[in-house]
């Protein structure tokens, strides 16, 4: 149709996505050893690990046996095109993953993970195409919040009508069924993590609009750091605060004209010489150690060090004379 604009389509798209992410409040926590703890507090940065590489060998993939969704019939037709293909769970190599906790005092995390448990507000982790979702263990409860999304009003924008091949309606079902179910979907064995998760997507390969690569300069940077289990680079994101952020608009003028190479390039380069600002740290909490009473002195010293002088610290009360 002739009234239809694709830029206020892609807008409405993007506020359905936006909307079916968990409305997560106060602070969720990240447990992390000493050398973790350092690293995100100097470099004012979160790392997000490609799902491949993650500790659970199942990550955005736990399969939803049978045909769950057989006694549903959703108000979204896509929905129930889509609703029992089992390829929906399919590749999960360009998901970035950062692991959360709603629980602040876990002698299992502090066991698995490492002595430092980092608070951060959940609210500012929410930015441009970063999703907090929170993890569900049984099938059940997939199936509760598909249905929950199959309601949004958000479904019925006039921009999705005046769409005629209607891609980009079909883009955003299948977001939900393939993307979000998947984020939110999680191994039965790690229900005790209470996992929230923070999530994003970052294309290595760009063959979708391979002569507009401009379409892709909003996604992040891709990094590599070394893994001494895999004995390979594994890719990672950075989750960070800009202190003047890029709008899409400006992004898309610096690299017009570019080739895929020298956009990736220079995306990496203007994230890397970006100011940043401190990430939304609430609290510290120093998991069960030798010398733990120093080891929280010592953390509010580097914590001021590093602009953090405002966040609480304080030492686990679990009785364990630690590692």
């Amino acid at each position: 149709m002739s009234d239809f604009n694709r830029y206020k389509c892609l807008e409405a798209m993007r506020n359905l996505i936006d909307e079916i992410q968990d409305s997560i409040t106060g602070a969720i926590y990240h447990y992390t050893n000493e050398k973790g703890f350092k690293g995100i507090i100097k470099t004012k940065e979160i790392w997000m690990t490609n799902a491949l590489f993650v500790n659970d060998t199942t990550e955005l993939r736990a399969s939803i046996k049978g045909k769950i969704f057989k006694d549903v019939e959703f108000e979204n037709k896509e929905f129930n095109i889509f609703k029992n293909e089992q390829k929906l769970l399919g590749d999960i190599e360009d998901y970035y993953i950062a692991s959360f906790s709603k629980d602040s005092n876990s002698l299992y995390q502090f066991c698995l993970y490492g002595d430092y448990c980092i608070g951060f507000d959940a609210k500012k982790l929410r930015k441009n195409r970063f999703g907090l979702y929170r993890c569900v263990y049984k099938e059940n409860d997939i199936k509760k919040w598909i249905i929950k999304q199959d309601k949004l009003k958000e479904w019925k924008d006039e921009c999705f009508n005046k769409d005629d091949d209607g891609e980009l309606y079909k883009s955003a079902a299948f977001f939900i069924l393939k993307f979000a179910k998947q984020a939110k979907l999680k191994n039965k064995y790690y229900e005790s993590e209470k996992e929230i998760r923070l999530l994003v997507v970052s294309n290595s390969s760009w063959n979708c609009y391979e002569n507009s690569p401009e379409m892709y300069c909003n996604q992040p940077s891709i990094y590599f750091r070394d893994n001494d289990l895999f004995n390979v680079p594994v890719p990672y994101v950075k989750f960070f605060i800009p202190k003047e952020p890029k709008t899409s608009e400006e992004l898309e003028n610096t690299v017009k004209g570019k080739s895929q190479a020298e956009t990736k390039e220079i995306i990496r380069k203007m994230e890397e010489n970006q100011e940043k600002g401190p990430l939304p740290i609430k609290k510290i909490i120093i998991g069960p150690m030798k010398n733990q009473k120093e080891a929280v002195f010592a953390t509010k010293i580097f914590l001021h060090e590093h602009g953090y002088g405002n966040v609480e610290v304080i030492p686990s009360d679990i009785p364990f004379r630690g590692k």
